[in-house]
């Protein structure tokens, strides 16, 4: 069993919620007792991948708004049926793979 979790929970999210405003890394590592190390270890990757997921939606938006209205409806309404097929598809997985030994 390795060392006890120096953070809760609440603190990690505290953190990347922190990180993600913009404070400084080195800080946080000193106001919550761990090493800047540690910090990079448990966050850098995290808060990288939701910069990147956040400014691909910013793109897509855009993209969006420059359509003409009744293709934005057309666009959303397609999304839409994707994310329901998307759905359907996962539920039939999961429905199936008992039944067939699979995971």
């Amino acid at each position: 069993m390795g060392r006890p979790a120096k953070l809760t929970p609440r603190e990690e999210d505290d953190i990347l919620a922190r990180l993600l405003r913009g404070e400084v890394a080195a800080d946080l590592a000193r106001e919550y007792g761990i090493s800047k190390a540690t910090m990079s270890e448990r966050f850098a990757a995290v808060v990288r991948e939701l910069q990147a997921i956040a400014a691909q939606l910013v793109q897509v938006e855009n993209t969006l708004r420059a359509l003409p209205p009744a293709s934005q409806l057309a666009a959303l309404r397609l999304a839409e049926d994707i994310r329901m097929q998307q759905g359907a598809d996962r539920l039939l997985a999961q429905t199936l793979a008992p039944r067939f030994g699979q995971r």
